[in-house]
């Protein structure tokens, strides 16, 4: 697992124009781009777990195939960084389950969890039909 963690920031405390990204018109978190952020992150492990550069002409597509039960353990705030850390936790023959945890920065060096989640991860080659 720890060979396939990874770590995305989003330092939303000293970032305006990130800020404006992620912001709602109720001052809220954009649920939707987070939601694009947690499977860019799935994504970026499932390829990295492949090891998928080592070969010239890619052969494997990763997809999406499900999104275990999100968890939103606290508010999440756009005022405060954030962070999305992940790793694989599970691999079959053709798919794994990529865990992804969403932190908050509630004080210096201090994180906390706001939300949990599993995505299932499929890869397919290109030379199989269907």
């Amino acid at each position: 697992m720890l060979d396939s963690y990874f770590v995305q920031m989003f330092p939303f405390s000293t970032d305006r124009i990130l800020q404006d990204e992620y912001v709602n018109t109720f001052g809220d978190i954009r649920v939707s781009k987070l939601l694009e952020n947690l499977d860019a992150v799935a994504g970026r492990i499932a390829y990295e777990h492949c090891d998928t550069s080592r070969t010239h002409d890619n052969p494997i597509t990763i997809v999406t195939a499900a999104v275990d039960k999100i968890l939103l353990l606290k508010p999440i705030s756009v005022s405060r960084d954030l962070r999305i850390a992940g790793h694989v936790s599970w691999v079959g023959k053709s798919s794994m389950e990529v865990s992804l945890s969403v932190e908050s920065n509630s004080a210096p060096n201090q994180w906390d969890s706001v939300l949990i989640t599993n995505f299932v991860m499929v890869a397919r080659h290109k030379d199989v039909g269907g």
